[in-house]
């Protein structure tokens, strides 16, 4: 009564087989998820001059990082360009001094505690010949190195 049909169990297991194969070969063929590439590049010739820069090269200018002089730009590149062959292109450019590669640091937490009293002592003392504030002359320091023995 188990009537075996002509090919029936070949096609599962084709079917297997092809299940199989996509489910391998679809994360191949998604591009990988790259950030792009960023740069802080420092141009003597300010906007104007990296602007015409990142025409060129095919590179977007994000944003000035606040240099007075207005030097300093955060640059993005396409993700398929490696980032240093980015640096490379960008230093051979006219008006370039230097570039590099943008990195996220972590720096730790640090408690430096109040204030010393003696920073806010601010009452006149002589100190040879001048007027300075007692913080000044009574700072642990001066205590330690014996200041006023060696002005004796």
């Amino acid at each position: 009564m188990n009537a075996i049909v002509p090919g029936g169990r070949s096609s599962s297991k084709r079917w297997v087989v092809v299940i199989g194969l996509l489910l391998f070969l679809i994360p191949l063929c998604a591009p990988p998820a790259h950030a792009q590439p960023r740069l802080v590049v420092r141009d003597s010739l300010g906007l104007s001059g990296i602007n015409l820069t990142c025409q060129l090269l095919g590179c977007n200018v994000v944003r000035n990082l606040g240099d007075p002089q207005g030097q300093l730009f955060l640059v993005t590149f396409p993700s398929i360009l490696n980032p240093v062959t980015a640096m490379l292109k960008l230093s051979l450019q006219l008006g370039i001094v230097d570039a590099e590669i943008d990195q996220v640091v972590n720096t730790q937490a640090a408690y430096a505690g109040p204030a010393p009293s003696y920073l806010t002592d601010e009452k006149p003392t002589s100190y040879y010949g001048a007027t300075v504030w007692h913080g000044y002359v009574a700072q642990p320091a001066n205590q330690l190195i014996r200041t006023s023995t060696t002005q004796a």
